[in-house]
């Protein structure tokens, strides 16, 4: 009797020897264009649910058209931005390109204002100076030893008359102080308004090239969607079972399962797009290659 259950356990334990999967080995590399083949050492080899990495693929299936159908009505309304601020861009380039070449800036009120203030202002001195040579003719000059405006030993007329004389002598000198002050306002006013102009071609330009840049994003986004990346860059499931390639990109995993797929992905920092892989396992006794021939490609049935 012991003899017979001492036969059937290893029976028992021979059956389920030969049921246990036997490991599955595989290598992983790329091909460059040169058609050398580069090991992938130390990438991680993730045994995944099946049903689970179908699901995630089949919601990005979803999305990727939804959001690829947003992103090229962005496009084409940053096309039309930038058609615009282009055009208004030339516009205004011309339209202050002449200004300065006609100085038209002389037309503005603020130039024109300090262009009569000086004008009025060479037209006054004229008539003070006028006056003070009638006085100095009719009067003489006014007589040293001034004191709190009296002047001594004179006759009222006449000190009326110099007090008048200095007070235009006052006036004539603050009028030419104004003129020079008059020269340098006008130097900084002519700075300032085509500073304004060119802060206005400045803008324009600066708005061309903010759409330029938004545009140049839209249009990476756009492509990005169509690619494996969008995908899997952010596919991180549980992994069932996880292994590293050795230097020669090759790997074991000891316990493959039913409904199960190898997961492993590669992206490189200076890169926009990596290098994954989703595979199902292979057949029995057959060696797994993950290379450039199976590397998981975004689906091309977009609108």
């Amino acid at each position: 009797m012991n003899r017979f259950v001492l036969v059937l356990a290893v029976v028992a334990v021979a059956l389920l020897a030969s049921c246990k999967p036997k490991p599955v080995t595989g290598q992983i590399f790329i091909v460059d264009q040169s058609g050398a083949g580069t090991p992938l050492g130390g990438i991680q080899i993730l045994l995944v649910d099946g049903k689970g990495a179908d699901d995630f693929i089949k919601r990005r299936e979803v999305e990727a058209p939804k959001q690829l159908a947003k992103t090229k009505s962005d496009v084409e309304s940053l096309k039309s931005q930038l058609s615009s601020a282009q055009s208004e861009c030339l516009r205004i380039m011309a339209t202050n390109k002449a200004f300065i070449t006609s100085r038209s800036y002389t037309n503005d009120p603020r130039y024109v204002a300090l262009v009569n203030e000086g004008e009025n202002g060479i037209k006054t001195v004229e008539t003070l100076s006028k006056a003070v040579d009638y006085l100095n003719t009719k009067y003489g000059q006014p007589p040293f030893g001034v004191f709190n405006g009296v002047y001594k030993g004179a006759t009222q007329e006449q000190r009326d008359a110099w007090e008048a004389e200095r007070q235009d002598m006052q006036r004539i000198q603050s009028l030419r102080q104004r003129a020079g002050q008059i020269d340098s306002e006008l130097n900084n006013l002519t700075d300032k308004i085509l500073n304004e102009n060119l802060r206005e071609t400045t803008d324009a330009q600066w708005k061309v090239g903010r759409i330029e840049e938004d545009l140049k994003a839209k249009v990476v986004s756009m492509n990005w969607l169509q690619t494996a990346d969008f995908y899997l860059a952010d596919f991180s499931p549980t992994p069932l079972e996880k292994c590293l390639a050795d230097l020669n990109g090759n790997f074991t995993i000891q316990n493959p399962r039913p409904h199960t797929k190898i997961f492993a992905k590669l992206k490189p920092e200076d890169s926009t797009n990596g290098y994954f892989w989703l595979v199902d396992l292979p057949p029995k006794g057959k060696k797994l290659i993950l290379s450039n021939d199976n590397q998981f490609t975004a689906p091309t049935n977009f609108p």
